[in-house]
């Protein structure tokens, strides 16, 4: 007999060898995740992000965020905020007196001109 490793997949019936035949699978749906052997999708959490098929959610990248659960994609950040780690649920607001640019911050210096990056 051969062995097929079914992968993202959901088995939906019981999972002994008699019902092995009528066993009913389905794909995991964008925006939710399917580990191995479980019988249902998780929904992907806040600050990560789960496309077609995936077995485990992956961390929103540095510059992008994701403030909502069940999400495929990640949100980039807009102007005036920054996200300089992964997996942020929330961009984070430029303080006053600083430039941010999706994933860095930094101040304006009088005496050089140009911008002096925080990361």
């Amino acid at each position: 007999m051969r062995k097929y490793k079914l992968t993202n997949y959901i088995r939906l019936s019981k999972t002994d060898f008699t019902s092995y035949r009528n066993t009913k699978c389905f794909l995991c749906s964008p925006g939710y995740y399917c580990p191995h052997g479980s019988i249902e999708p998780i929904k992907c959490p806040k600050g990560y992000y789960c496309e077609h098929q995936f077995i485990s959610p992956l961390p929103c990248k540095r510059g992008w965020y994701n403030d909502e659960e069940a999400q495929y994609i990640c949100k980039p950040c807009n102007h005036g905020f920054y996200c300089p780690y992964e997996g942020l649920v929330d961009a984070i607001i430029c303080p006053p007196g600083y430039i941010c640019d999706q994933m860095l911050i930094g101040t304006l210096d009088d005496d050089y001109i140009g911008i002096h990056l925080n990361i």
